[in-house]
């Protein structure tokens, strides 16, 4: 795969035609003072870097900034997974998860995003269990949004090789702690890793106890037709995050049953858009269709809601009020109602 380009700089003020100007500064802190929705959002990418900052070694922050700096440039998509494990390396303690989950969510207040679900997969810490991990990360959220405007759904993710006793300790999991704010399953991780069997048996389950699903699909322009329809038809997701590279076929279906597509504009940029590619979410905004603007990793890429609404904005010529529009329609594509 070639390393995709560097993201766009943008000047404080750009002529959007001959004739108009726009202050890009006063649109910015609007945008920042709107009330926005986060719909897919990594946990261990998204740790504050303050955190990782206080708990790593010289060493191991050294190499987490290292691999920032290259993502920063632009590297390839397989290998920017990289990253999760030097973070996970960190973070790697009930009461460090915790903390962490607190943090960020002081940063999403921060940015003024008023409802937002965090998803990560279980992790077993040391010798500790799932159980541990997704208690430690329901403490840090409840903490975080006490008192506050912002509310935070959960969701789990399961990986495409994912073993099968493992999705369904998550399902089970994730059953028992729902009414702590446990909202729906994600499907991630590298496309190209897993032939997905033991996923599914996670996937069951998800039906069975009703919940709704997001799918990672259409990241690497590497992953097989038969694969991507196979999965979109076999999980019926409810959303779509990325879908840079769908097929005709699974592009077609998303069309037609109007499932809402996650974007997230920076991370496409810097290790998913080959050779200078338009994301075809910016086309489906055009015409209307169930868009949503997110992160995807706030460390990792460097970003935040706010920065993200705005370089859409200005791909799309999207005015304020518009984008009020679409934080409005995302309240309704969450899973946390």
């Amino acid at each position: 795969m070639v390393s995709a380009p560097r993201a766009a700089i943008f000047n404080p003020t750009i002529e959007i035609s001959s004739a108009t100007t726009i202050d890009l500064n006063s649109m910015k802190n609007e945008i920042k003072k709107m009330e926005k929705v986060e719909l897919h959002m990594h946990f261990y990418g998204s740790i504050p870097r303050r955190v990782i900052q206080q708990h790593a070694t010289p060493q191991q922050y050294n190499e987490i900034c290292r691999k920032l700096d290259q993502i920063k440039e632009g590297i390839d998509y397989h290998d920017a997974f990289d990253v999760f494990k030097l973070i996970e390396n960190v973070v790697n303690t009930p009461a460090l998860v915790e903390e962490a989950a607190y943090e960020l969510c002081l940063d999403l207040i921060q940015d003024n995003v008023v409802h937002a679900e965090l998803r990560t997969g279980f992790k077993k810490l040391g010798s500790e269990n799932f159980e541990s991990y997704l208690e430690a990360i329901l403490r840090g959220i409840e903490r975080g949004t006490k008192n506050s405007s912002l509310t935070v759904g959960f969701v789990p993710s399961l990986r495409r090789e994912t073993l099968a006793k493992d999705a369904i300790e998550t399902l089970l999991l994730a059953e028992k702690h729902r009414e702590r704010g446990i909202c729906g399953i994600d499907v991630s991780g590298d496309i190209m890793k897993g032939d997905g069997v033991g996923m599914m048996e996670g996937i069951k389950l998800a039906h069975q106890f009703a919940f709704p699903i997001t799918l990672h699909l259409g990241e690497s322009s590497k992953e097989a037709q038969g694969k991507q329809l196979m999965e979109i038809t076999s999980i019926q997701p409810r959303r779509i995050g990325h879908g840079a590279y769908l097929s005709d076929p699974v592009f077609g279906w998303v069309k037609k049953n109007q499932i809402p597509v996650e974007l997230c504009f920076t991370s496409a940029t810097k290790v998913i858009l080959e050779n200078g590619k338009v994301h075809p979410a910016l086309q489906l905004l055009k015409e209307n269709h169930p868009v949503v603007i997110c992160t995807d990793n706030l460390l990792v890429f460097d970003t935040n809601l706010t920065d993200e609404c705005f370089q859409v904005a200005l791909k799309n010529n999207i005015s304020i009020d518009q984008l009020k529009n679409l934080q409005e329609q995302a309240k309704q594509y969450s899973f946390f109602q």
